[in-house]
């Protein structure tokens, strides 16, 4: 089993701790809002906690015992960032989970590989809601509008932790 979980790990987590609490409001992750306006750099997406927004629930196509669930109180953490794309890893192993923006809405959605295409797509624009992993297929079957949420006030501390202007008197 252990050789599975670490297979699936970009989403595997089964959260038996309900009701993790956090200090601040969870609000979507925004790219121009957040990441573009405030500079956000790798190095500190890296020491961010993202959530999802609602719960994740995908099935293995080649066998129906291997089932992911990522609850929405799992916080995960960003492991490679790209210009409209996040992979955040809600697991100590694992590759992470992609997430691609939406620009209309300024968010971050469960996205996928498409065989044969570069990039990520969104989850949510595909007819067929496969996440490829490893060359597996998983078929989602819960989730696939699902995106990423920031405690606003880790944002909050974020921003106050850089430098700011002191001001000058003549």
């Amino acid at each position: 089993m252990s050789a599975l979980i670490r297979k699936f790990a970009p989403l595997v987590i089964v959260s038996l701790l309900a009701g993790v609490g956090c200090a601040g409001n969870r609000v979507p992750f925004r790219h121009d809002l957040h990441r573009t306006r405030y500079a956000i750099t790798d190095q500190e997406l890296a020491g961010l906690k993202f959530y999802v927004s609602s719960q994740i629930i995908a099935h293995d196509e080649s066998n129906d015992e291997a089932v992911i669930i990522l609850n929405e109180d799992v916080p995960g953490a960003v492991l490679k960032a790209g210009p409209d794309w996040l992979i955040v890893s809600f697991s100590k192993e694992g590759s992470g989970a992609p997430f691609a923006l939406e620009r209309r809405r300024d968010i971050y959605r469960f996205a996928t590989r498409v065989e044969g295409r570069p990039g990520y797509r969104r989850l949510d624009e595909l007819q067929e809601k496969i996440l490829l992993v490893d060359g597996d297929r998983y078929l989602v079957v819960k989730g696939s509008y699902a995106f990423l949420l920031i405690d606003d006030s880790e944002l909050e501390k974020l921003i106050k932790a850089r430098e700011h202007l002191e001001g000058r008197t003549p």
